[in-house]
C-alpha cells in the first residue's frame, strides 16, 4: 500500500526539522542526551479502537514537559498483514495516523518492527511470536520501510526477543532472533542504506522474572561463550546501535539485578563492556568495526507501588535519567507510558505519569524541573 497524497503531505511538512536534528545529533562525538516517549495504547489505533483527542493532547503535554524529540511506536505485523490472492498486503492507516501526529507535535518518529506475527507466517499456524518466520519477516520489514522511509530514520528488530511472550519457545528464542535480526537488518538497509538499525530491545533481568538473562541472550545470539570463544560458525551481525530496556522496577535504580547477565541502570558497564569484546572479534560492531552506543528505549517505575510510594518514585526516576546521561555512549534514553489505563486486574502495568483524570502525578513534575535544568547546562538535548 503506498502513502495517500494527503497523508504524504501532512507528514513531509515537519521532515527538514527532523532531518536536521538527526544530522546535529550524529555529528557529536558524545552528544547530550535524546528524550522519547512511548505510549501506543494512547497514540496507536491498531486494534480498531477510537482515539481519546483529551488524552492524545494531554500525553503530548507530557512529551513536552520532559522535551522529548523521540516518539517510540510499536508497529505489530500481526496488526498490519493482509493476506489475499495475491499474497500479504498491509494497511498502515493507524501507524499512518500515529506518525502525522506525531511529525505536527515537532516529535520524530521512531519504530520498532515486531511480533505478534499473523497466523500464517508463525510455527504453529496461530497469530502470535511461535517460530515466525524470518523470511516472512523480511518482507514486513521491507514493506514498512518502503512506506515510511521519507519520514522515519531510526528502526529497531523486535520488542524484548528474550521474554517468552514476545518470542517463543525459549530455548529456541536466540536463534530465532539472530535470523529475524538477519533478515530485518538486510531488508531495511536494501530499501534504504541510510537508515539506523538498533538490535536487541531486550529486557532487562533473569530470574526472577521470566526473561533470558539479557547478556547470556546477546552471547547466544551471537554464538559466543562468556570467554567470547565461538560456539558454532556464525557470520559477524551489524548495528547502528543496541536498545536495552534497563528498567529496576521495585528496586533502586543503581540496582545492577540479581544476576551476573542481567543490565539495569546499574549496571550499563556489563553492557559497555560486552559490546567491546564482541566488536573486538567480529561478531556484533558498528559498519565502521566499533561497539555500537546505547540506546535505553524503554524505562520508568510503577506508580501505585506499595514497594516504591510517588515520591520514592519521583526521586529514583530523576535518579534513572541522571545515570543515563551520565554514562558513557548512552545516546537515547525512552519513558515508557504517558497516561494511565483502565483495568480490572489486580496488577497492571502502570509506569504512567498522568493518572487517569489526566493530572500529572508528582513523578512527571520532578523530571519536567530536572530536565529543565539539564537542558541548561547541556546533558540533555533541548526538545522542539
Amino acid at each position: 500500500m503506498t502513502t495517500s497524497p494527503s497523508v504524504r503531505h501532512a507528514l513531509c511538512a515537519p521532515l527538514a526539522a527532523a532531518a536536521v536534528l538527526v544530522t546535529a545529533g550524529s555529528a557529536q562525538a558524545q552528544p547530550p542526551l535524546e528524550i522519547g516517549v512511548q505510549d501506543d495504547a494512547t497514540f496507536v489505533a491498531a486494534s480498531g479502537q477510537a482515539l481519546s483527542p483529551r488524552r492524545v493532547d494531554a500525553a503530548f503535554g507530557v512529551a513536552r514537559d520532559l522535551r522529548a524529540r523521540v516518539q517510540k511506536i510499536n508497529l505489530g505485523w500481526r496488526f498490519v498483514a493482509q493476506r489475499g490472492p495475491d499474497g500479504e498486503t498491509y494497511d498502515w492507516s493507524a501507524y499512518d495516523q500515529a506518525v502525522v501526529a506525531a511529525r505536527y507535535h515537532g516529535l520524530i518518529p521512531q519504530i520498532t518492527l515486531t511480533g505478534p506475527g499473523p497466523s500464517w507466517d508463525t510455527g504453529n499456524g496461530r497469530a502470535g511470536v511461535f517460530r515466525p518466520s524470518a523470511a516472512a519477516f523480511g518482507r514486513f520489514a521491507a514493506a514498512a520501510v518502503e512506506h515510511f522511509r521519507d519520514f522515519v530514520h531510526t528502526w529497531a528488530i523486535w520488542n524484548e526477543p528474550n521474554w517468552p511472550s514476545w518470542l517463543a519457545p525459549t530455548r529456541e528464542a536466540a536463534r530465532l532472533y539472530r535470523k529475524l535480526y538477519q533478515a530485518g537488518w538486510s531488508a531495511i538497509k536494501r530499501v534504504d542504506p541510510s537508515a539506523r538499525v538498533l538490535f536487541g530491545e531486550l529486557a532487562p533481568m533473569g530470574r526472577p522474572e521470566a526473561a533470558i538473562p539479557p547478556l547470556r541472550f546477546l552471547r547466544d545470539v551471537t554464538c559466543r561463550t562468556r570467554g567470547l570463544r565461538a560456539t558454532r560458525s556464525c557470520a559477524p551481525l551489524l548495528t547502528d546501535g543496541f536498545a536495552e530496556h534497563p528498567y529496576t522496577l521495585r528496586w533502586a535504580p543503581t540496582y545492577p539485578g540479581p544476576g551476573r547477565d542481567d543490565v539495569t541502570t546499574g549496571s550499563l558497564g556489563r553492557l559497555r563492556s560486552l559490546l567491546r569484546g564482541l566488536a573486538r572479534v567480529h561478531a556484533l560492531e558498528t559498519p565502521a568495526g566499533r561497539a555500537p552506543d546505547l540506546f535505553l528505549t524503554e524505562y520508568g517505575f510503577h506508580a501505585q507501588s506499595h514497594r516504591i510510594p510517588e515520591p520514592l518514585r519521583s526521586r529514583f526516576s530523576v535518579r534513572g535519567f541522571e545515570i543515563a546521561a551520565s554514562a558513557p555512549r548512552v545516546r537515547q534514553l525512552i519513558w515508557y507510558q504517558l497516561v494511565a489505563g483502565r483495568s480490572r486486574r489486580p496488577f497492571h502495568w502502570d509506569t504512567a505519569l498522568l493518572d487517569l483524570k489526566l493530572r500529572p502525578r508528582p513523578t512527571l513534575l520532578a523530571l519536567r524541573d530536572w530536565i529543565r535544568d539539564a537542558v541548561r547546562t547541556g546533558r540533555i538535548a533541548p526538545g522542539p
